[in-house]
């Protein structure tokens, strides 16, 4: 009886389990079997012929006998074609046509039918979680994977064949990664295009430098969308952790050899259903949501969407994960991103403008506003109209401020939360909120005066004081004044939302 074992990983949602495959070749049979247990799903199960077909292309024999693979802990369901490499490997250590390898090294890749090792999912996942766990851990993975390393130093090497493994014992140095830093294109929209708008240009850079959530409504072409996605344009720059983070989710979810080192900026179709917004599926994925973790989720036409999807976003704005339940298990994604929505005001869309007029009843106005729950409300905390460009603006050619001046300002705002209260104010919770909130006596009174006169609810006045607060940190304000209260009620919105 023959006999080797050699690790690699398991994802289970967004957690990855070590895995041990092992190989029991049993000699006395004439007869060739290959049979692979440990609850293996269909693309495992397919890697026997892969396996088989790669090994005999690169010269390697396929011993006679018995073969089995097993795959531990044998209650965790495994899928991937990740498998594919350390079968082989442990196959042909089991029939001492290799060296064992080092028992810290980890194994990922696909196997081509000619040896070929092909690019597989989830690399930065599986390098960081048994990174955390195992300190000497190394790895082995597809070169077409080598960008996604870029975040562990000295302990991996890549390979593109599947005889590279002999090679790799000799000149170990020819496997290091080259990283490149191939990362999805930076933001190239600039604030400086737009015209005019400024009450709502400044609630975006408020918004952006307290991550809050913001809903802007006015009439088609007013520039809602235009606003929307030039917000990536002035957020802070992604920390090394915020970075890893979303990596993560981006090689989870089959976006390949690239590394996330820009703000996330997501659209969805208003008629996406609710598994690609929120994730799900048989095999759970994540959604939009998590592709838009540490930056901006952007949903035009905001209630155009099915309810089931706007309602789905009640967790993760609460708490900044989302959780998805299947028969095949649980899984937990990260899900903390900064909500831009659009809408108009109306089913025809010129509710309140001054240009054309409005076809829609009272009913219809408020039956179509009224698809956005109070809850959901209750998590935005910036509402701004946004009114028609006159044409003597847009044809000015006066100067508009830049993303990168903006930039500038929301980082130092952000940074002042951070060393503050470590967090940024949209994502306070209202506890952390009367924590932190320091307010003056008379810019309390004058809140006070002002929630009785407009009827604001108890959340209206919570949401004013969460925009105050960073309205104040904007003017590196320790404590909020009735200047900053005044400017955080002009981000209420209309009376019909």
């Amino acid at each position: 009886m023959k006999y080797s074992k050699i690790k690699t990983g398991s994802v289970n949602g967004f957690n990855v389990e070590e895995t041990l495959v092992e190989i029991d070749i049993n000699s006395r049979s004439t007869i060739q079997t290959f049979k692979i247990v440990g609850m293996p799903t269909t693309s495992i199960l397919e890697s026997e012929k892969r396996v088989i077909s790669a090994i005999r292309n690169s010269g390697y024999n396929v011993p006679n006998g018995k073969i089995v693979s097993n795959l531990s802990p044998s209650n965790i369901r495994k899928e991937g074609t990740h498998f594919d490499l350390p079968i082989a490997v442990s196959l042909l250590e089991a029939s001492s046509q290799i060296k064992k390898l080092d028992e810290n090294f980890y194994l990922f890749g696909e196997l081509g039918l000619n040896g070929e090792i092909r690019p597989v999912m989830g690399i930065t996942l599986f390098l960081m979680s048994i990174k955390e766990k195992n300190k000497n851990a190394k790895f082995i993975i597809p070169r077409k994977n080598q960008e996604e390393s870029s975040f562990i130093k000295n302990d991996v090497f890549t390979i593109d064949h599947l005889n590279d493994i002999e090679r790799l014992y000799n000149s170990p140095e020819t496997y290091i990664p080259k990283i490149t830093k191939n990362s999805i294109k930076k933001h190239e929209l600039d604030f400086s295009e737009i015209k005019g708008q400024m009450l709502v240009k400044r609630a975006a850079e408020i918004a952006a430098s307290g991550f809050h959530n913001i809903l802007m409504i006015g009439s088609p072409g007013s520039g809602k969308t235009m606003i929307a996605r030039r917000i990536p344009s002035i957020l802070p720059e992604m920390t090394k952790s915020e970075i890893i983070e979303s990596t993560k989710i981006y090689s989870v979810s089959g976006y390949m050899n690239t590394v996330i080192n820009n703000r996330p900026f997501r659209s969805p179709h208003h008629t996406a259903s609710d598994v690609s917004i929120i994730g799900g599926g048989s095999n759970p994925k994540p959604g939009e949501i998590s592709l838009s973790h540490n930056g901006v989720l952007f949903m035009d036409e905001f209630p155009e969407f099915k309810s089931n999807v706007i309602e789905g976003l009640r967790q993760p704005l609460e708490d900044g994960f989302v959780t998805i339940t299947r028969s095949k298990g649980v899984a937990k994604y990260p899900a903390k991103f900064m909500l831009v929505a659009a809408q108009n005001p109306c089913p025809c869309g010129y509710y309140g403008d001054k240009e054309k007029e409005c076809t829609c009843s009272m009913v219809q106005i408020l039956n179509y506003n009224k698809k956005i729950s109070g809850p959901i409300l209750d998590r935005i905390d910036l509402k701004i109209n946004v009114p028609r460009v006159k044409i003597s603006e847009l044809m000015s050619k006066s100067y508009s401020e830049s993303s990168k001046k903006i930039k500038e300002r929301v980082s130092r705002t952000s940074k002042i939360q951070i060393n503050r209260q470590g967090k940024l104010n949209g994502k306070l919770s209202n506890s952390e909120l009367k924590q932190f909130l320091n307010i003056s006596e008379k810019a309390e009174d004058f809140l006070k005066n002002s929630a009785l006169k407009l009827k604001l609810t108890a959340r209206s006045v919570n949401r004013v004081l969460r925009v105050s607060r960073t309205v104040a940190d904007s003017f590196e304000s320790k404590t909020i004044e009735i200047s900053h209260i005044s400017e955080a009620l002009n981000y209420r919105g209309n009376d019909i939302v």
